[in-house]
């Protein structure tokens, strides 16, 4: 046996040791490969020069053991039989799909992929439409829409692989129930983990980190556990768009939770080397004990005060959340500071955010009160999201790309000083029967911008604000029967301007008061 067989034996011994790590299924995935071992490269004189070909000639139960003296192995493998597949080296034995639709595809079950380099699918590395296969202490990289993708597939094992440089999620799971990822280096792809119709899976000590959407999302699935995993560095850490999932014991930097369901059991987790605190249907409390991230579910009558949270991707979240008090924190760098989904009568007071992309966000909210914040270096300051009736007053906005955005009824914009906006400082679409009044408006490309699809805006009030020293002091794209009441237009290099001539004659003007620009605006128009 010469010094190559030896590594292959090692590197079959190691596999076998590690599925004891994992007993689940365990003597299905054994008994599978116990047959004869077929060698691909290297210098025997009945050696495969093509996996593949190799494949075509074993059983189930045979191993296949690839040398990596003549990698890179530029082939699209399809794994047919219940086989194990291992690599010398997995640094240096390389399979390239050199622009296959997929580097490995498993159909047969009780497949192993081991000590390998998966590159260049353009749809992905290694997809598996079977059961009971293990995936090990690979290197995925440089493939199209996935890493791993299972459809299908049932108590399944990854564990051990790093995957990098995917153009869509290193792992997508759908519809497949009961496998295990684990201890896997997941960096620097589109998205982490995904799992869509997928249930009862277990997801733990992995590294998930640069991610540009979700480190591990769940869009459709229950009893999930996910535990000891370390996301870092991701817009959004975890997401649960799905009840009744296990999330215990994760250490979050740079990142956070955002759930958008119920009946999650959320505990021990922490953001930035704090605690993230969940509540679900909790009352009567105040929180003032430091925390990293704060979620509140279908809670009445929560304070939240003297808080310092920053670094995550929501500061605060409140869903199905009435009553709550949030005043005198301070949020710093987050995705989203406060984010309040279908949660009602609330108020966000006195609080401070710098450098966010978004201080405050209300959708689908009714008679939330936002009053007396600084927000500065914010890309988006305070957004009505099809949100009615809600009261934003004495708001300071300063330094950002877009001031207070509304999409809703009978809201009360008053009392704010917007300033410095790269582009609106007070945006509206498809809003009806709004009042912005005695808003202090300047230094932006748009000081008021009206629009919506269909109809436009309708029917608001427009009255005594000073709009001032802005590229366009009101754009109108579209939005009718508005009156403009009692508004001051002091140096803006256009007062007045819309997209069609109709969008001006068929809104209300009264009692405005113009500077001298008025011939020049008069002169333009």
């Amino acid at each position: 046996m010469n010094v190559k067989m030896d590594r292959k034996v090692v590197a079959g011994i190691t596999s076998i040791l590690f599925l004891f790590v994992f007993p689940a299924n365990t003597e299905k995935f054994i008994s599978c490969h116990d047959g004869r071992v077929l060698y691909v490269g290297g210098s025997g004189p009945n050696n495969y020069t093509k996996i593949q070909d190799a494949i075509n000639d074993a059983e189930d139960g045979d191993t296949i053991f690839v040398y990596d003296d003549s990698s890179p192995y530029y082939e699209s493998i399809n794994v047919d039989k219940s086989i194990a597949l291992i690599g010398e080296n997995r640094n240096t034995t390389i399979i390239d799909g050199k622009g296959g639709w997929v580097v490995i595809n498993i159909t047969a079950e009780g497949v192993t992929i081991e000590n390998f380099t998966i590159q260049n699918g353009e749809y992905g590395g290694i997809y598996v439409y079977s059961d009971y296969n293990y995936i090990f202490h690979n290197i995925i990289t440089k493939n199209g829409w996935e890493g791993i993708y299972l459809e299908h597939s049932h108590n399944n094992r990854i564990l051990y692989n790093s995957i990098t440089s995917i153009d869509g999620g290193a792992i997508d799971i759908y519809y497949s129930h009961n496998n295990v990822i684990a201890s896997n280096f997941i960096d620097s792809n589109e998205a982490g983990i995904i799992l869509m119709n997928a249930s009862h899976n277990k997801i733990f000590d992995n590294k998930i980190s640069n991610h540009e959407t979700g480190g591990i999302t769940i869009w459709i699935g229950y009893d999930n556990i996910i535990k000891n995993n370390n996301l870092s560095d991701n817009e959004i850490g975890i997401y649960l768009s799905s009840s009744n999932n296990s999330v215990f014991n994760n250490s979050f930097y740079r990142c956070g939770i955002i759930v958008d369901s119920f009946h999650n059991e959320i505990a021990d987790n922490i953001v930035n080397g704090k605690p993230l605190l969940y509540l679900e249907g909790h009352s009567d409390e105040i929180i003032e004990k430091e925390a990293g991230q704060i979620i509140l579910v279908n809670c009445n009558n929560i304070t939240v005060c003297h808080q310092n949270i920053s670094y995550t991707s929501i500061g605060i979240e409140l869903l199905s959340t009435k009553n709550c008090n949030i005043f005198n924190n301070t949020f710093l760098k987050c995705g989203s500071s406060v984010f309040l989904y279908n949660s009602n009568n609330n108020q966000i007071t006195k609080n401070y955010y710098s450098n966010s992309d978004d201080a405050i966000i209300l959708w689908y909210g009714m008679n939330n009160e936002v009053a007396d914040n600084a927000i500065k270096n914010i890309s988006y300051g305070i957004h009505l999201r099809a949100s009615n009736i809600n009261y934003v007053k004495g708001n300071i906005i300063t330094h950002g790309k877009e001031g207070i955005l509304m999409s809703g009824e009978m809201n009360k914009i008053i009392n704010n000083t917007i300033f410095n906006m790269t582009k609106e400082a007070i945006w509206m679409t498809s809003s009806d029967l709004n009042v912005i009044r005695k808003n202090n408006i300047g230094y932006s490309k748009y000081g008021i911008f009206i629009t919506g699809k269909y109809k436009g805006s309708l029917f608001n009030l427009i009255a005594g604000n000073v709009i001032h020293n802005n590229e366009f002091g009101i754009y109108i794209e579209n939005g009718y029967y508005n009156l403009f009441c009692n508004n001051w237009f002091i140096n803006n290099d256009k007062h007045v301007s819309a997209i069609y001539l109709d969008r001006l004659i068929l809104n209300i003007w009264i009692m405005n008061h113009w500077d001298l620009l008025l011939a020049k605006f008069i002169q333009q128009n």
